[in-house]
């Protein structure tokens, strides 16, 4: 097959598929440029979920025909003019290549008018290809775009466009993203001509109340973060860096572990982060559809979201506390930190792979299966086992406590108040749960059922070595529990720092090793 250069009609077909996936991406493009044009007030209607028709409009600065023109060609943009300017970039566009891609796949259709013109000029294109001009009326300055029959030229992106709930969602979310990121911008939104949502400008805060139906519960303000942490149970994250919508996945997942430590409901708020980094120190131009960016300095980036995140927990509202079950320990590295099934944190940076045991597999949620590839044995641990015995060491020597509530209708922490207070529980008059031992944290509910069902009369005020092993193994993860490679690489750690020979706390052996001489007994390869 001959190598043949692609006509321009197809070139210009791929290079719009690269910025207009779907109705949603139309929507996006059209309102940055609105709020790159000035905008105090964006309208936006979708038929069919965009499909039919998106038609944005705004009261922005507008255009002139010489540059309306030139706006539907590639490459065309009014704010950058230099290659130094790409590492400096305050606008939400910069490309030009949005209103080209977008017209090069749809019906288009262009209304604008600038400050002093008494006429609007419009412009009507199909495919990419200019089919009229002229000048009409217009009320007031600013821009409307109706894009129609989107990819009616590229049938086979069209079959893979969603159903129209979805399609609707997918631009919804984006005149979220865009509402938080602008309040003092109004929006206002249509679905096949009925009003679904208008947001009047306002103050950050009731712009968040309005678009996430609650007002944040925890603030966490500092010079280059801001971050809200909404109680309404959708566990949604908006980042935005420099007002600009954007998606990282080590900052979501840093986040939502953060949240993991300090909410006992398995539901988790929706939080809206702003961070303000310098243009020079961010690269926006990692994708047309400017959705991901990267960070110069990363780890400062960590850094400045964390202090902003302990910094919001300081002093959460009270109903959230009891809403969520909000459980607050001391300051963290909530970004560089990865909790295991086993209660284990690992620090992003840290290599917890273990150089001499390779990882198998697990039989029946129930026992860990490793090669010790320096013996060349099969290593067996029990899962069940090996917590415990973390527990109880943990049990045994750590101290420290996590603020909670938790609220218990059960008279027997006031009979053994003082027994409990000695494992590092802290309970007020009103049996209370005001804190819990570390080693408890994100369990303690069932660990002080547990400890409580285990108590007898005759019960001393220090634990022995025997009760500590009974709430050590209560609290342990049992046969039938799922659990990941990476709470598998932590055990094979743990092992080969501390040695084969573990037991639990009741003498049970936690890691059981056959070598070639025990697998051959086994198959009487050997006599």
């Amino acid at each position: 097959m001959r190598i043949k250069r692609l006509p321009p009609s197809i070139v210009k077909r791929i290079a719009a598929g690269e910025v207009v996936e779907r109705p949603a991406s139309v929507v996006k493009e059209l309102i940055e440029n609105a709020l790159d044009a000035g905008a105090t007030r964006i309208s936006v209607k979708v038929v069919d979920g965009g499909i039919d028709l998106v038609e944005v409009s705004d009261n922005g600065c507008g255009m002139t025909e010489e540059e309306a023109l030139l706006a539907v060609e590639r490459h065309t943009t009014s704010k950058i003019s230099s290659e130094e300017d790409l590492f400096s970039i305050e606008t939400l566009g910069f490309r030009g290549e949005a209103l080209y891609a977008i017209s090069s796949v749809s019906m288009f259709e262009l209304v604008t008018r600038t400050e002093g013109e008494d006429l609007a000029t419009y412009l009507r294109l199909e495919g990419g290809l200019l089919k009229g001009i002229e000048k009409v009326v217009r009320d007031g300055v600013g821009t409307t775009v109706r894009v129609k029959n989107l990819f009616f030229n590229l049938r086979a992106r069209r079959r893979f466009l969603r159903g129209k709930r979805i399609e609707q969602e997918h631009v919804r979310k984006v005149l979220k993203e865009y509402a938080l990121s602008y309040p003092e911008v109004e929006f206002e939104y249509f679905e096949d001509g009925e009003l679904v949502f208008r947001y009047q400008a306002s103050e950050l805060r009731r712009r968040i109340e309005g678009v996430l139906g609650e007002s944040p519960s925890c603030e966490g303000i500092t010079d280059a973060a801001e971050i809200f942490v909404v109680p309404n149970a959708k566990g949604e994250f908006f980042l935005f860096v420099n007002k600009r919508a954007v998606y990282d996945r080590s900052l979501w997942y840093s986040v939502r572990g953060f949240l993991k430590q300090r909410f006992l409901s398995q539901e988790l708020p929706s939080v809206v982060l702003f961070l303000k980094v310098s243009p020079k120190d961010v690269d926006v131009n990692v994708h047309p559809t400017k959705k991901e960016v990267r960070f110069r300095h990363r780890e400062a980036i960590h850094k400045d979201v964390n202090e902003a995140l302990n910094k919001a927990f300081e002093n959460p509202k009270k109903h959230f506390l009891k809403e969520y079950n909000y459980s607050y320990s001391s300051p963290v590295d909530a970004l560089s930190l990865k909790e295991g099934y086993f209660g284990y944190q690992v620090s992003l940076g840290d290599e917890i792979e273990s150089e001499r045991y390779r990882y198998f597999g697990e039989i029946g949620d129930v026992y860990f299966l490793f090669e010790d590839t320096k013996d060349s044995a099969l290593v067996i641990v029990d899962k069940h086992a090996f917590h415990e015995r973390m527990l109880f060491d943990k049990v045994k020597n750590e101290r420290g406590k996590a603020p909670v509530f938790i609220p218990i209708d059960d008279q027997r922490l006031c009979l053994w108040k003082n027994y409990l207070e000695s494992l590092g529980f802290e309970i007020d008059e009103s049996n209370v749960v005001l804190a819990v031992p570390k080693w408890a944290y994100g369990k303690e509910g069932r660990i002080l059922r547990a400890i409580l069902d285990e108590l007898r009369e005759e019960s001393p005020v220090d634990p022995s070595y025997e009760e500590l092993a009974r709430i050590a193994c209560r609290a342990a993860v049992k046969a039938g529990d799922a659990s990941s490679s990476l709470d598998a690489e932590y055990v094979a750690k743990v092992i080969e720092d501390m040695g084969e020979d573990l037991t639990c706390p009741h003498g049970r052996p936690v890691v059981v090793k056959l070598d070639m001489k025990d697998l051959d007994a086994l198959f009487k390869r050997r006599m």
